[in-house]
């Protein structure tokens, strides 16, 4: 896999460290209402973050395209989480039962299928070549 050097990677480093920073804060609360859930967030969104960070880094298109797809596992799941955490940090629901968890993921399950499926179909993306 060849490497191609960007701009565009730094705010996705930034990205990556801030969520470890914020999850080494958080770690040790871990038992306070919606914390677990926060650590999650947390990890999904630096999980996101090094996705798009090595899909940018990339240079032929099948690999461009193979961690693209698996971006969508994380932008899919980070709100969700953010969701459940807004929902267990206000009071306002406890904990989900797994019905109502697995409910909140069908339409990020839906795009993920649909961008694994055949990712140049034209579902998710037409014409993709690199400039």
């Amino acid at each position: 896999m060849s490497w191609h050097y960007s701009p565009y990677l730094w705010p996705r480093i930034g990205s990556i460290v801030l969520g470890g920073f914020c999850a080494s804060y958080v770690w040790p609360l871990r038992r306070a209402p919606g914390a677990l859930t926060l650590l999650a967030l947390l990890f999904s969104a630096a999980a996101w973050a090094l996705t798009d960070f090595i899909q940018y880094g990339c240079q032929s298109l099948a690999t461009k395209l193979v961690w693209e797809n698996l971006v969508y596992i994380w932008s899919g799941l980070t709100p969700v989480l953010w969701l459940v955490f807004c929902l267990q940090y206000t009071y306002a629901r406890g904990r989900l039962r797994v019905s109502e968890f697995a409910s909140l993921l069908v339409i990020p399950a839906i795009g993920l299928i649909l961008a694994f499926a055949n990712p140049t179909d034209g579902l998710m993306r037409r014409d993709v070549s690199l400039d």
